[in-house]
């Protein structure tokens, strides 16, 4: 049966545990996510010439994902860096840039389960009854933006000559979602 929401549907929000799949899925997300929002660090260093602490340091003066990630496009593009390396950081960073919206998503919905098996995400912030205040999740789903995320790091160490995150390291840890790395 395809997943839905109905009048027959009851729903458990905040509760996933009967789905241990989703749940490693989302610890390995968050992980991934960890290491592309800290090669910033590294972008960012590399763009405005400082160090890495103090590349960290001004990095942590937000906690959004995006702001981070504008302002360390901002630093590559008013850098003096060859125009390659702009170009191409800049394409790394407006990837993982195009990322946010659905990590937002899987970090600040609200997490649950139906009688139907179904996982779903809510956001709360929208109307009842519209249909996007709903989502159905799955492991590939998550799978999919992992790998993403993973992939995004490569590029933005690979645009900032740095060889921290490999593409060794993106097959390596590629999970499977349906596709190929």
């Amino acid at each position: 049966m395809a997943p839905h929401i109905g009048p027959e549907t009851e729903t458990r929000i905040g509760f996933i545990d009967d789905h241990p799949d989703i749940v490693i899925a989302l610890g390995k997300f968050i992980a991934r996510w960890s290491l592309a929002e800290a090669t910033l660090t590294i972008a960012f260093g590399i763009a405005a010439k400082v160090e890495q602490d103090i590349s960290a340091g001004v990095l942590s003066s937000t906690n959004s994902a995006e702001a981070k990630i504008r302002l360390v496009k901002t630093a590559v593009k008013q850098s003096d860096l060859p125009e390659d390396n702009k170009k191409s950081m800049t394409e790394a960073l407006s990837g993982l840039l195009k990322l946010c919206e659905r990590r937002n998503e899987i970090c600040h919905h609200i997490w649950g389960a139906t009688n139907h098996g179904d996982v779903l995400t809510w956001d709360f912030r929208q109307p009842p009854g519209l249909m996007k205040r709903h989502k159905f999740r799955t492991t590939a789903d998550i799978n999919r933006l992992s790998n993403a995320a993973i992939k995004s790091a490569y590029e933005i160490c690979k645009s900032s000559g740095s060889r921290w995150v490999t593409e060794a390291t993106v097959a390596k840890y590629h999970l499977p979602d349906g596709s190929r790395p």
